[in-house]
C-alpha cells in the first residue's frame, strides 16, 4: 500500500516496531527482501512467556517484599509458561492470554537469528528505565549480530528513558507510575530515527 501512495517513495520504506512490534519487525521484514531498513524500539530478544515472568516477577518485587498472593500467582504463571514452550496446550485452552495456535506459530521464531539473516539497514534504539524490555534484551540484540556491516550501532541507549521513550529523571527503580506522567515521545528519539533513514 505504502508503494502506491504518492509522495512515498517506493524504494525507500523502514519498518519501525516497538516492543512487540519490534520483536515481530524482523519477521515482517524478511517477508520483503526490498525493505530498505528496520528500526526496532524496545525490541525483545526473549521469548514472550520469558518477558512476561521477568516482568511479573520485577513488579511483584518493587516494594521489598513479596507476599503468599504473588508467590502462588508467579508460581501459576511459571506452570502456564513451561505448558507454552512445550506446546503442551489442549484445544481450547488459553494460555497467557493467547490460544495453542499463537503460540505454535512464534514456537520456531528467534527474532535476532532472522535479523542476522536480513540484508536490509537495521537501528536499535532502547530506555535504560524501561522495565518492560531491559537493556538484557538490548545487549542479546548486539551480541547477536556480530559482524552485521548494515546494522546501524550509533546502538543507542537512552539514560533515563523508560519503555515509551519518554524521559523519566530520578533514581531508584522505574515503576508503573512512571508510564502515566504526561509526556511526548523525546524529540531526539524522532530525530536520531529521522537521521538515520535520511544517512542509511
Amino acid at each position: 500500500m505504502l508503494r502506491e501512495t504518492e509522495r512515498i517513495d517506493p524504494d525507500n520504506i523502514s519498518v519501525l516496531g516497538h516492543s512487540w512490534g519490534g520483536y515481530l519487525a524482523p519477521r515482517i521484514a524478511a517477508r520483503d527482501e526490498n525493505i530498505s531498513g528496520l528500526i526496532l524500539l524496545a525490541a525483545g530478544a526473549r521469548s514472550l512467556p520469558d518477558l512476561i515472568i521477568e516482568q511479573t516477577a520485577y513488579l511483584a518485587s518493587l516494594d521489598g517484599t513479596t507476599d503468599e498472593k504473588e508467590i502462588k500467582s508467579l508460581e501459576e504463571l511459571r506452570e502456564q509458561t513451561k505448558k507454552v514452550k512445550e506446546l503442551n496446550i489442549s484445544k481450547g485452552e488459553i494460555l497467557l492470554g493467547a490460544p495453542k495456535s499463537y503460540w505454535v506459530d512464534l514456537s520456531g521464531y528467534n527474532p535476532v537469528k532472522t535479523a542476522r539473516n536480513l540484508s536490509c539497514s537495521i537501528l536499535i534504539l532502547q530506555g535504560e528505565r524501561d522495565y518492560h524490555v531491559t537493556t538484557v534484551d538490548y545487549e542479546m540484540w548486539i551480541n547477536g549480530l556480530p559482524g552485521k556491516n548494515n546494522l546501524c550501532f550509533k546502538n543507542i541507549l537512552y539514560f533515563d528513558f523508560n519503555h515509551l521513550f519518554m524521559a523519566v529523571p530520578g533514581t531508584g527503580k522505574a515503576t508503573p507510575a512512571d508510564l502515566f506522567i504526561p509526556g511526548h515521545v523525546a524529540l531526539i528519539v524522532i530525530d536520531n530515527v529521522a537521521d538515520w533513514i535520511e544517512n542509511n
